[in-house]
């Protein structure tokens, strides 16, 4: 079976913002690699200096994920293994539909070389709605490869389609992920995300 690993930074140090990633996680991330119908496993990158750390542990390895834990600062490399692997980038505030690994990792299958692996339909969740969104490029994209000694860092994601090299699979047109946008968190692309009429959030609940 081709190796298949979720990617996740929750590197917190100040302790508010601490406790309200890990309590987010606990609806949105963590709700989502439990009822995954093919678990994948989950690779976080952490602080030492993160005062929930222990819980977060605890909280990412109640999905019956592998849970793999590494620390900022070390060189580490992410423990990517060498062979044909698939690897997804999540936010531990972002959600994936129940079949988004199996069906993932069933495309991947049919793919050599290097690939990026994406699902472009999903939804954009905002101060309690739910608008749809299409994302053509790199929204929660995965990437099938047999490099070794390689690996995706998270900052520099956006770039992968840049890169001629990867050619792209499209998974199905079925929306597969929930992208969580806060209040608080204004970025110059607001108005792409939210160019599309809200939807019922009863949607959330037929795929994820």
């Amino acid at each position: 079976m081709m190796y298949q690993a979720i990617l996740i930074r929750s590197g917190y140090v100040e302790k508010g913002l601490s406790d309200r990633r890990l309590a987010l996680s606990w609806n949105t991330a963590i709700k989502s690699l439990s009822s995954q119908t093919l678990k994948p496993c989950v690779h976080i990158e952490m602080d030492r200096l993160d005062p929930n750390a222990s819980a977060r542990i605890e909280a990412f390895e109640s999905t019956g994920c592998d849970v793999r834990v590494f620390w900022i600062g070390d060189n580490h490399g992410w423990g990517i293994p060498s062979g044909r692997k698939l690897l997804h980038r999540l936010d531990d505030d972002d959600m994936i539909s129940v079949d988004f690994c199996g069906r993932s990792l069933e495309a991947a299958i049919k793919e050599a070389g290097d690939v990026a692996v994406i699902w472009p339909n999903g939804f954009v969740l905002f101060k309690d709605r739910l608008h749809p969104l299409t994302h053509n490029k790199n929204q929660f994209v995965a990437l099938a490869t047999d490099r070794n000694g390689w690996h995706p860092y998270l900052d520099n994601h956006h770039n992968y389609f840049v890169m001629s090299e990867w050619r792209n699979c499209i998974v199905t047109q079925d929306r597969g992920w929930c992208w969580v946008r806060h209040s608080d968190a204004w970025t110059k692309t607001r108005k792409v995300y939210l160019s599309e009429s809200d939807v019922p959030l009863s949607a959330l609940m037929e795929r994820f």
